[in-house]
């Protein structure tokens, strides 16, 4: 006899928790479900966690069904004086709930006596303690038994229990597939029988159930539904009242047709709508037609991304294509209305530009990589600077965000399409198909090794060059045979330079001094100084080593320019290099040589300029295809460039007597700066007056001098010299043009274009902010100011400043005295002013005290004066913008009108 203590009511309390408190929730999959299960308080966290890749147990899956029944406040109450199993103390914290479950025939033990608390539950089992929840009499519906399982199965689908779970109800359930089917339980229709038939022992069969009625779902006379307004009691308005759903009475941000879910007033989320159709490839419009079972022609309403609003005709032999590779087609027939509704909903590639974890609310900022696509940030711990992510946008923020899957170092053999645009590819034995808004970091070369990124339709939508690194690479200084340095009868060795810069002599397999034979060793067969080869050991750790390369080239001039991708030679064969490829340089200063490694094109040295090549004494390179995988270089000294200046933004700012810090005896202005894209503050003393006037406007310093407490009293901003160019609007132009096909462009009507540094670094300046961005944070804009640097033709650093109007500038607008003439008495004064700072859309206004302007919208003007007297006229400049910024600026001048003397 179980002595059970139970309080039996409904929830009486709202639960405040939200599920995106969740430390998790960006791995959460089935959101509605988790949001409005914790909300109305059936689920709770896991030490912060949901956890929602957990597999849900059975004594876990016990304490949801007293919860969904009876609330959380009273479920958390049921205690038992006696274990009600063999494995189940009385003192265990689901005990309570595991015995209720037994006593209403819920749930039942795994035989001799035992529960098996912590064992997993299938769909199944969890779909059969939902059902008997719902009202389904066990033994009526025969959910025990031999057959129980094609029994629950059948009449789970049937009540919508197994609705989005995404897995087979035989497979053991995750706590958010287990979230799905509690909500689809809230809103299934509870059930009554109105006659539970007669159980009758059969010898040998054991007790059957006959005349019993169909089960029904229960009817309702409320005049208040919360969950379906359809005349029956769903489980929420029997047990759970302050749950309650709109219905699909609203849109979501994307215009889907979507429902509101309350739980006691208080407003949980909204949620899109089931679609009666889905693609994510183009689709005819007659298999629209066709899947949506229409019989007439019809127009529907389309909307991507939450706008753009347009109409699409729905006819049944239409062959018109609409939808893109990767994007979210879904369409939704409202069968009452005879409407239908396309959505359309990109998937875009970007990179997480910054992590804001410090603050109240943690969000990262994320920089587009889809050409065209917006950036924008998002509340979340769950990314790491540079990740490639996936991402939705509407209503001018991004509405998901997760983590690309990434395929490490593929070998693409093919491509279909252009090298920065292809639209299909092989790799590694397999086709991929590229998404609409794909993009490629570096164009694509066959046979060489990218990483790839799929979106969740498995498109290639990002692409990049694989930094694999240079494995075991080496290049041979010397090799032979040496009697004495190797203890045995083989005395074979090689001086080796490895990928890392370090050098070592290690013991050969055998000796690789001897005339190479190409014909009867094509792999490496002797000769191999200044080779470079791939080396492995054997069982008795000798090194056995394949040549890679042809030998060293000697005497040749070379143009290495760190982030230039094209490598050229003056007598060799250029080559191209990526940021995996190895650099090993031997510079030679004497009798002495430093040998250093460098990986990456953008962390080469400098060798050579834009414009000339240096000398090299030794040079060797490997690749497949035509991009290098490891070069060996050597030099003499004084021919690599060494450049150690730091680069540092400061934003610009005009400071005045009201933006002077005093700390103790020393006054300082606060300007905001970045060091390698990390925000840092300058303190720049008030008497450094060339430094105060240099960063009046944005600017990349060079260098920055500080006193002995830390206080800047000068700076070195980065001038055109040498290799060097600074570009900024005022100079060449507002505006910029967005990346393409590995460039940027500035000035916006008469744009040059520039290729930038693989690690270009880029800020953005809106307003009084500045944020971290990236290459793809640039667009198409005539409106934008700018400031960047060029080395050597390429841009290393850049600074976007969004809304750039400029303020115009009136002089030539002088004082004049004039003196009436004539019958009538009448005299004109020319105004004529040079206006400076002309942007956008310029507009001229002019008044006057007095007299009659001839054209007072115009840059130029005559007014007319016919008494004598004192009279200030004003000119107004406005620049206005595309999105309506404006800047104005005015300037006066005082007419004296005279009477004339005779």
């Amino acid at each position: 006899v179980l002595a059970l203590a139970m309080a039996l009511s409904l929830m009486t309390a709202a639960f405040a928790k939200e599920a995106s408190d969740y430390n998790d929730y960006d791995e959460v999959t089935h959101k509605e479900a988790v949001d409005v299960m914790t909300a109305a308080g059936i689920f709770d966290g896991m030490g912060g966690d949901f956890n929602p890749d957990g597999t849900l147990t059975r004594e876990q899956a016990a304490k949801i069904i007293t919860y969904m029944i009876m609330g959380k406040d009273a479920a958390d109450k049921l205690t038992t004086v006696i274990a009600p199993y063999s494995d189940v103390s009385a003192d265990r914290w689901s005990a309570g709930a595991i015995a209720y479950c037994t006593n209403e025939g819920i749930l039942s033990g795994m035989g001799n006596n035992r529960f098996a608390p912590t064992d997993p539950v299938t769909g199944l089992q969890f779909g059969k303690m939902l059902l008997v929840a719902l009202g389904y009499d066990p033994d009526i519906e025969k959910l025990t038994g031999d057959s129980w399982a094609i029994n629950v199965s059948k009449l789970a689908i049937s009540a919508g229990l197994d609705e989005n779970v995404g897995v087979s109800l035989s497979q053991a359930l995750t706590r958010e597939q287990a979230a799905q089917m509690a909500l689809n339980t809230m809103n299934a229709d509870m059930v009554d029988y109105d006659n539970r038939g007669t159980e009758i022992d059969l010898p040998g069969v054991g007790s059957i159930i006959v005349g019993a009625s169909n089960a029904e779902a229960v009817a309702t006379t409320r005049d208040k539904a919360t969950i379906a307004n359809d005349g029956y009691v769903q489980f929420a308005e029997q047990y759970c009242e302050d749950l309650s759903v709109n219905g699909n009475a609203t849109s979501d941000d994307f215009g889907r047709p979507a429902h509101t879910w309350k739980y006691d007033k208080t407003t949980v989320g909204t949620y899109a709508d089931t679609a009666d159709a889905t693609y994510t490839t183009k689709v005819k419009v007659k298999d629209i037609y066709s899947d949506l079972g229409l019989s007439e022609n019809m127009t529907a309403s389309v909307e991507t991304n939450g706008g753009n609003a347009s109409s699409q005709a729905i006819t049944k032999n239409s062959t018109v294509e609409i939808g893109a590779q990767g994007q979210l087609t879904e369409v939704y027939y409202d069968t009452d209305a005879d409407t239908v509704k396309i959505i359309h909903i990109d998937t875009y590639v970007g990179k997480i530009a910054a992590v804001h974890s410090n603050v109240d609310d943690p969000y990262v900022t994320v920089s587009t990589l889809s050409a065209g696509g917006p950036n924008g940030e998002f509340e979340t711990t769950s990314f790491d600077r540079d990740d490639i992510v996936l991402y939705t946008y509407a209503d001018d923020e991004i509405q998901s965000l997760v983590l690309a899957e990434k395929l490490s170092g593929q070998e693409v053999t093919s491509f279909t399409g252009a090298a920065n645009a292809a639209t299909k590819l092989t790799a590694n034995g397999t086709e991929y198909t590229a998404a609409a808004k794909a993009k490629y970091a570096d164009n694509l070369v066959a046979d060489s090794s990218y990483d790839l990124y799929l979106d969740t339709y498995g498109n290639v939508i990002y692409s990049e060059l694989y930094e694999g690194g240079a494995g075991n690479y080496a290049y041979v200084l010397e090799c032979g045979k040496r009697a004495g340095i190797y203890a045995g009868d083989n005395e074979y060795y090689a001086k080796l330079l490895f990928a890392d810069g370090t050098m070592q002599s290690v013991q050969t397999d055998k000796d690789y001094s001897v005339a190479y034979n190409a014909s009867s060793a094509p792999n490496g067969g002797g000769d191999l100084e200044k080779f470079i080869v791939t080396y492995t050991t054997n069982d008795d750790e000798e090194y056995v080593l394949t040549a890679k390369s042809a030998a060293a080239a000697a005497a040749d001039t070379i143009q290495l320019i760190p982030g230039t991708s094209l490598v050229n030679l003056t007598t060799g064969t250029d080559f191209y290099a990526n940021s995996s490829t190895i650099f090993v340089v031997a510079e030679k200063d004497g009798n002495d040589t430093t040998y250093k490694a460098y990986t990456g094109i953008a962390n080469a040295p400098k060798i050579g300029t834009s414009t000339a090549g240096a000398a090299v004494t030794a040079i060797a390179s490997y690749g497949e295809g035509t991009v290098a995988d490891y070069v060996f270089i050597e030099v003499n000294a004084g021919v690599i460039s060494s450049d150690t200046d730091e680069m540092i933004f400061v934003k610009g700012d005009t400071k005045g007597a009201g933006d002077v810090v005093t700390s103790g005896s020393t006054t300082y202005y606060a300007y905001t700066a970045f060091v390698n894209g990390e925000e840092t503050e300058l303190k720049v003393l008030t008497s450094a007056t060339a430094a105060v006037t240099a960063l009046q406007k944005n600017v990349f310093l060079k260098s920055v001098t500080y006193n002995s407490n830390g206080y800047v009293t000068g700076v070195t901003a980065y001038t055109a010299s040498g290799d060097i160019d600074v570009l900024d609007e005022t100079s060449d132009g507002y505006g910029t043009r967005a990346e393409s096909n590995g460039t940027i462009g500035f000035s916006y009507n008469s744009t040059k274009w520039y290729t930038y540094a693989e690690d270009v670094a880029v800020y953005v300046v809106d307003g009084d902010d500045v944020s971290v961005g990236s290459i793809y944070s640039i667009n198409d804009d005539s409106n934008d100011g700018y400031v960047a640097i060029v080395d050597s033709g390429e841009v290393t650093a850049i600074a976007i400043v969004k809304n750039g109007v400029t303020t115009p500038t009136i002089t030539g607008l002088s004082n004049q005295t004039v003196t009436l003439t004539g019958s009538p008495l009448q005299v004109s004064a020319t105004l004529n002013p040079t206006v400076g700072g002309e942007y956008g859309t310029t507009t001229y206004k002019w008044t006057a005290t007095g007299g009659t302007i001839a054209d007072d919208d115009a840059k130029s003007t005559n007014i007319t004066f016919d008494q004598a007297g004192t009279y200030t006229v004003t000119l107004t400049v406005r620049n206005t913008i595309s999105d309506g910024s404006y800047a104005t600026t005015s300037a006066s001048a005082t007419i004296t009108v005279n009477n004339p003397t005779t």
